[in-house]
């Protein structure tokens, strides 16, 4: 569990749900977001929305009654126009902001290439071998840093 108000401002909490496969996920709780931690040749990928100068992890809102892994495979084969070679689940999450309590799923992925961005609201994807360190430099440090930590294992 991360507690995170310093740098923020406000109360977050992000909590990792283990012991949960997907599938208990799905039957337990609403499902609005998944995030995905994308490799390629040892690298990670961040993506920076348009208009923001901060990279973050690849995420999707899942929608309606859409299990999440086909939500996230819909971001890396129409939205990132990737090439996956695998796909796993990592974890179930939340995250609560004091007054609301939203769940996601956490999952890594392999892929083998990745052509031209196709959607709209991003406008660059960057590869890296090192997450950034400076904490300015992510969209939203309070939750993706422990979303890579955890899908990767390394802090």
């Amino acid at each position: 569990m991360y507690d995170i108000d310093s740098w923020t401002g406000y109360y977050m909490e992000l909590k990792f749900f283990e012991n949960r496969t997907e599938d208990q996920l799905v039957s337990e709780v609403h499902v609005t977001h998944a995030a995905v931690v994308v490799e390629m040749d040892g690298k990670v990928l961040y993506v920076k929305k348009r208009g923001k100068s901060t990279l973050e992890l690849p995420s999707i809102d899942v929608s309606g009654n859409e299990f999440p892994a086909m939500a996230v495979r819909r971001l890396l084969t129409e939205q990132l126009n990737a090439e996956e070679s695998s796909l796993r689940f990592v974890s179930a999450y939340s995250v609560t902001d004091g007054e609301e309590t939203r769940y996601g799923a956490l999952y890594y992925a392999d892929i083998t290439s990745m052509r031209t961005l196709n959607d709209p609201g991003l406008c660059g994807s960057y590869f890296l071998s090192l997450p950034p360190e400076d904490r300015e430099k992510w969209s939203s440090p309070e939750t993706d840093i422990p979303l890579l930590e955890k899908a990767t294992g390394k802090k």
